[in-house]
């Protein structure tokens, strides 16, 4: 298995960032693109625990890891709803690499290429809105759990303690069967509840959540109406 790059990122998620002006009463033509960021992604990425909290009965006493879990976004969130413990693991060298840097370059160059300066009017208030907050506020470990080290390390993350769910975000879709047996048979040594959270027939491996479930023998949750199997 391997961690999506930068490009990979830039490709699955590009949202054009509008901008109003008041003194025309419509939008600026020329739309600022960012991709991977916050202030774009957040919200979305926000939003799934709303639904996936109450859905697998998610509480202040659990302990989860969240694989796949990028800059870990969505942690934020489970963790305000829940005040539960959560760590996220991702193997990405783009995550893990810049996970503690600052966004600006890449937004001072998105802001630069619509047409704006980035510092003054319309292209420095969206950079002083993209940049508030640093990139990654939670524990992201560089870790596949495939050995029994790499558990260790997430378990130490986790108080020394073994979590109590694991949930991977959009992940298994992306692997073909042989792949995803393989990190199951690893990661059900630690005996723990497992959920996926996945997009029917999407991806390289296009599966229903019922074959999703059969396959993995684990809990599986659909993106967009939420319907949980397992």
């Amino acid at each position: 298995m391997a961690g999506y790059t930068k490009a990979d990122y830039d490709i699955l998620y590009s949202i054009r960032v509008r901008i109003w002006d008041e003194s025309i009463k419509a939008y600026r033509r020329s739309p600022i693109r960012l991709h991977y960021h916050r202030y774009v992604m957040q919200d979305i990425v926000a939003n799934h625990w709303n639904f996936l909290v109450p859905l697998l009965s998610l509480s202040s006493t659990d302990r989860i890891v969240v694989v796949g879990a990028g800059f870990g976004w969505g942690i934020e969130k489970l963790e305000d709803l829940t005040n539960c413990t959560a760590i996220g693991v991702d193997i990405s060298d783009y995550i893990n690499d810049t996970k503690g840097i600052s966004e600006a370059a890449e937004v001072d160059a998105a802001i630069i290429s619509a047409g704006y300066l980035t510092t003054e009017g319309h292209g420095l208030e969206v950079r002083n809105a993209v940049l508030a907050q640093p990139r990654t506020k939670t524990t992201i470990l560089k870790e596949d759990m495939f050995t029994n080290k790499s558990r260790n390390s997430v378990k130490q993350a986790l108080g020394n303690q073994n979590p109590t769910w694991i949930i991977t975000e959009d992940m298994i879709s992306d692997f073909s069967d042989a792949e995803i047996l393989e990190w199951k048979t690893e990661v059900d040594k630690l005996g723990v509840p497992i959920c996926h959270i996945v997009r029917e027939n999407f991806g390289l491996n296009q599966k229903t959540l019922e074959e999703w479930n059969v396959l993995t023998g684990h809990t599986v949750i659909s993106v967009g109406d939420y319907r949980r199997v397992g």
